[in-house]
């Protein structure tokens, strides 16, 4: 939605794919922490993994986006293109990283 608004009052389609997706990156950690991997660890580890997981993914994400816009997909469609790839890229990323759980030896 912040994408869209933003495409729409004609910000340059990448300076808005940053913008819209650093407001989602602070409203991830806290549903990802919470919820999604239900972690009880210290936040600095984790926010600093996070920070770093996100940081790839908006990397690979603009570039979808680039490309995709430079093959005339549009830039509506190729934010919805980018953005699945950029959801499965993180999850996979938080899972075996930032929110990897370690096993106990028993």
């Amino acid at each position: 939605m912040v994408y869209y608004v933003l495409v729409f009052l004609k910000v340059n389609y990448l300076l808005a794919n940053i913008l819209a997706y650093s407001a989602g990156t602070i409203n991830s950690y806290f549903w990802n922490k919470a919820w999604v991997f239900k972690c009880q660890k210290d936040h600095s580890e984790l926010f600093y993994k996070f920070v770093i997981v996100n940081l790839i993914t908006l990397l690979l994400n603009s570039s979808v986006l680039y490309v995709l816009v430079t093959f005339s997909l549009g830039k509506i469609v190729s934010q919805v293109a980018a953005t699945f790839f950029g959801i499965w890229t993180n999850f996979l990323l938080n899972k075996i990283w930032t929110f990897k759980v370690k096993e106990v030896e028993g």
